[in-house]
């Protein structure tokens, strides 16, 4: 069930790169295709995705030209303690990183078909 609720944390991460543990705070991030995310949305949006799938904590982290532009946790590593998530959290994400993986590279692809996709970020 805990491996189940990882599941929309990792999509989301991985939609996120295609965006606080403890970087600098930045207010906006640049994207994949150039435009710009304020960090109060990127915020939001975790936060919306975290309730809607009930998951617990997440970390998020978003590299621009192989440096971090935005690293921030959210929730708990651990609830029923009311343990925050920290940068020194460990979490773990077994197989699905490769399903991960393979979303970030397809998407970019798709949009460069010229075709709308909701799936994609």
């Amino acid at each position: 069930m805990a491996q189940n609720k990882l599941l929309p944390a990792i999509a989301l991460v991985a939609c996120a790169s295609l965006g606080s543990f403890a970087a600098a705070p930045q207010s906006l991030v640049k994207r994949l295709d150039g435009s710009t995310i304020r960090t109060t949305d990127i915020d939001s949006t975790v936060t919306r995705l975290m309730r809607a799938a009930e998951v617990t904590g997440v970390g998020i982290a978003i590299l621009n030209h192989g440096k971090v532009a935005y690293l921030k946790a959210y929730g708990f590593r651990d609830k029923e303690h009311s343990l925050p998530l920290t940068a020194d959290s460990v979490m773990t994400a077994a197989s699905f990183t490769k399903a991960a993986f393979a979303y970030m590279a397809i998407c970019p692809a798709i949009r460069a078909t010229g075709e709308s996709r909701r799936e994609c970020c």
